[in-house]
């Protein structure tokens, strides 16, 4: 209520006082220090409107710009600030009113660079109605060479993200290439890497396949190779090492060098399994997470019989039940019949259970879930599942995908809540 009734006084003031401005060129003849046209209070005010925005207080930081607008004698320095006021009204979820103040520009007044941060603006809102396609076709507009870095990167990461919701994920990592080649800051790029890393991963292999890759030193050829790498070699470590090293040479200079084992970090050496011909698949199928069980083993060998491969493993299944301190005999007994590789179990305490005891995992383990234990010394446990923190990333993801600004979260007051939320929060305000 209090945001909402200080936006209403905003609205008020600066409509009834022509705030808005009337346009015009911008002198942009900065003294060293200060932003581009501006005396020291005037920069004083406008870092404490950016920072106001980085804590959240959209509100308090649209009205300085509007202050610092209405200050101004220069029309066009005025409708950079208005331009600035309505940025940050659309980061804050205030969208009607930045739509309405988006309309009050006089946009024959504009020069270039407002009339590129008008039409990104605009195509923010047209993401927010959840229409991408809109988006990107108001920016398909020609830049030339001065346009500012900054606005340059705002556009690619932009149509970066609206590529991706509107499901063209190759113009998705290509805009963000265009990111990665405009930023400047060294300790700004991990960032923009684990973004176009985590975008190649959601690409099918097939698709990726089809793609003519850039000859090297192409930076975009450079990362397309990669995912297929890990697309195709991830079963075999041996051979993936060795690509990864014709890579580095071939690549020396690609942005991804200096993170390739964080890349790569959770790829482990599969190439023993090709020869499988008992797998042990360990469930509950009795007491309380029997259900579940039940679901899993089904869905299991329906994938099971429909392969067409008429060397398939045998499979036998072991009833894991409730008892916790029979999983490590259940577990060796499997292994003793001929397992070569164990697929389960699924209840979260089974699997710490398992791994108390590090001396009897001694063949390939694919865990249903994930333990608390710390199972980093385990190199034959694998954990597979959506953890709870993984589960709030994609939910904070496909909240901004979908235009949504401010989110409420109801979480247990436990350290679980606070992990859940932390990853929530983490990720809704990158």
């Amino acid at each position: 209520m209090k945001f909402f009734l200080g936006l209403c006084v905003i609205f008020g003031i600066y409509i009834s006082n022509g705030c808005v401005s009337s346009g015009g060129p911008s002198d942009r003849s900065g003294k060293p220090g200060t932003e581009a046209g501006f005396g020291t209070s005037e920069q004083q005010q406008l870092s404490k409107a950016k920072e106001l925005e980085n804590n959240g207080d959209f509100v308090s930081a649209t009205k300085i710009y509007f202050d610092l607008a209405k200050q101004s004698q220069n029309p066009g320095r005025r409708l950079d600030m208005d331009l600035l006021a309505i940025s940050a009204l659309l980061r804050g979820g205030y969208i009607p009113h930045a739509r309405k103040f988006l309309e009050l520009l006089p946009r024959n007044k504009m020069n270039k660079e407002q009339a590129l941060g008008y039409r990104l603006q605009l195509a923010r809102i047209y993401m927010i109605d959840g229409d991408p396609k809109t988006a990107l076709k108001t920016l398909n507009v020609s830049i030339d060479s001065t346009t500012p870095i900054d606005l340059l990167k705002e556009i690619h990461d932009f149509k970066a993200k609206a590529y991706k919701k509107d499901g063209d994920l190759l113009r998705s990592v290509k805009e963000n290439v265009q990111v990665l080649a405009l930023e400047i800051k060294p300790e700004a790029q991990p960032a923009v890497n684990k973004v176009i890393w985590e975008t190649l991963g959601d690409m099918k292999q097939e698709d990726l396949q089809k793609i003519n890759i850039p000859s090297p030193p192409d930076v975009l050829g450079g990362w397309l190779e990669l995912s297929l790498f890990l697309k195709t070699q991830a079963h075999n470590k041996g051979l993936l090492d060795q690509s990864l090293e014709k890579w580095k040479k071939s690549y020396p200079l690609h942005p991804a060098g200096n993170q390739i084992d964080e890349l790569f970090k959770n790829v482990k050496d599969f190439s023993a399994l090709k020869d499988i011909s008992q797998i042990g698949l360990l469930l509950p199928l009795s007491g309380r997470f029997g259900k579940a069980g039940l679901a899993v083993r089904n869905g299991f060998f329906a994938a099971y019989y429909a392969h067409q491969n008429s060397q398939k493993p045998q499979v036998r299944i072991y009833d894991v039940g409730t008892s916790l301190d029979k999983i490590p005999g259940i577990y060796q007994q499997a292994v003793q019949i001929g397992a070569q590789i164990i697929i389960g179990p699924l209840d979260k305490n089974a699997i710490g259970k398992l791994a108390e005891h590090p001396q009897i995992l001694s063949i390939p383990t694919l865990a249903l879930n994930y333990t608390q234990t710390d199972t980093s010394e385990l190199p034959n446990l694998f954990q597979f599942g959506l953890a709870a923190e993984d589960e709030a990333r994609q939910v904070a993801e496909r909240a901004w995908l979908n235009g949504f600004k401010k989110a409420v979260a109801i979480v247990p007051r436990n350290d679980f809540g606070q992990r859940v939320l932390s990853a929530f929060k983490e990720y809704f305000h990158q």
